[in-house]
């Protein structure tokens, strides 16, 4: 049984080797483009509350092949994030039922290593595994309604890094110029937001007290994702 099973896997290393290798030297280009955009509108009794969500991601990588069917790539990061709530109510006289704005922006700048290993299967048909390493900084301001929260002037600096690994499944419509679909990835991530706000506090009798109050937030988490709920493509080129 044991050599059995050396003969099959022997077979299938021969047969896999005999289609056609990325051949070391060859150069990649990837990356990825997304936009996003989302709106609500809540109307009550006495108030038209509103919110909206933008995003916005920019990320090349480029590539080389170390060895054969093995490649190291390096990229750059940006993250755009902005979300808005838009209050009109008849609720706030001391504003006359103005729309007051609560926002919330921040922008991240970064960059991420990988690794990956091909396993041909055809001639067009490979499968990937990466390894991947990223982190991104920067930073968050909120302005948000001061006199119905008694806050304002909030700021922060954000981290993000993670660790992944994926498989993927790569599709070749030409020898320089493919596809690919991630089918499945494991993640650790990591979080920290450090940063302060204004508080304005009243006691009585007195004027109000502008306080500095200092904050900071860490987290970490692992998650998962499986081409049967989160299906990923890309487009990539070979020169």
């Amino acid at each position: 049984m044991k050599k059995a099973l050396i003969i099959i896997f022997l077979c299938l290393l021969n047969y896999t080797s005999s289609f056609a290798q990325i051949a070391q030297g060859t150069k990649w280009l990837s990356g990825s483009i997304n936009f996003s955009s989302k709106s609500d509108d809540t109307i009550g009794y006495n108030f038209d509350y509103k919110t909206k969500h933008q995003s916005f991601s920019f990320s090349p990588i480029f590539g080389y092949f170390i060895k054969e069917n093995q490649l190291l790539g390096i990229g750059a990061i940006y993250s755009q994030f902005n979300y808005s709530e838009n209050y009109d109510s008849n609720l706030f006289p001391q504003n006359n039922g103005s729309t007051l704005i609560k926002q919330s922006k921040y922008n991240l700048y970064g960059t991420q290593i990988l690794y990956r290993k091909y396993f041909p299967l055809s001639s067009k048909f490979y499968v990937a595994a990466e390894g991947n390493a990223s982190i991104r900084i920067g930073k968050k301001t909120q302005t948000p309604p001061d006199f119905a929260y008694e806050i304002f002037d909030v700021k922060s600096n954000i981290i993000q890094s993670s660790l992944s690994g994926k498989a993927i499944l790569v599709y070749f419509f030409t020898r320089k110029f493919s596809t690919e679909m991630n089918i499945g990835s494991l993640n650790l991530n990591y979080n920290s937001t450090k940063g302060s706000f204004q508080q304005r506090t009243h006691y009585y009798g007195q004027p109000p007290v502008i306080e500095t109050i200092k904050f900071e937030n860490q987290d970490i988490n692992v998650s998962s994702s499986f081409f049967f709920n989160n299906i990923s493509l890309g487009f990539q080129f070979y020169f």
